[in-house]
């Protein structure tokens, strides 16, 4: 796992040799590690692990993971489906871009601002804008599954309201 600046995952995403299509922006969050527990790389290893030996997967679920402070960790290789939402992974041809927010973001607990938040914001236009897609083409979690996350602190019309008029940083 390489820790990247939204400059570098910028380069990255202009440069990146995409054999897959991506069609959406998935985004989760973590609940555990919550933003008091994530300890940099030991927190993506140890979800790299959980979702491995645990869960089954071939690697760990996301293709990046956001931390508390904004930096971005990769993850899966993006040109593999990623372990989104079981029904709306896509394939090998096509599909989502997934990325976790390291955090639990129900009410009550951690709050995505700041550093996460642009982020986060910059990370899904970036992509948007590398594939053509509207700031409507993101999807939470908890739109096709019983689950409240990325957190049920975060309203998605909302959101993609942001997403419209962002400028990435």
């Amino acid at each position: 796992f390489k820790r990247l600046t939204i400059a570098e995952f910028a380069l990255l995403v202009e440069r990146f040799p995409w054999s897959r299509r991506i069609t959406a922006v998935h985004m989760h969050h973590t609940w555990r590690p919550n933003k008091a527990q994530y300890r940099g790389h030991e927190s993506i290893a140890s979800m790299w692990r959980f979702h491995t030996r645990e869960r089954g997967f071939s690697d760990i679920a996301q293709h990046l993971t956001i931390a508390p402070d904004g930096g971005l960790w990769t993850g899966r290789n993006w040109n593999a489906a990623p372990a989104s939402a079981s029904g709306h992974n896509g394939n090998a041809i096509g599909g989502p871009f997934m990325f976790e927010l390291v955090g639990d973001f129900d009410r009550g607990y951690d709050v995505l601002a700041d550093a996460q938040l642009q982020a986060a914001l910059d990370v899904i236009r970036l992509v948007q804008r590398k594939f053509g897609l509207p700031p409507e083409a993101l999807l939470f979690h908890n739109q096709v599954a019983p689950k409240s996350c990325p957190g049920s602190s975060i309203e998605f019309n909302a959101f993609v309201a942001q997403l419209r008029t962002h400028a990435i940083s």
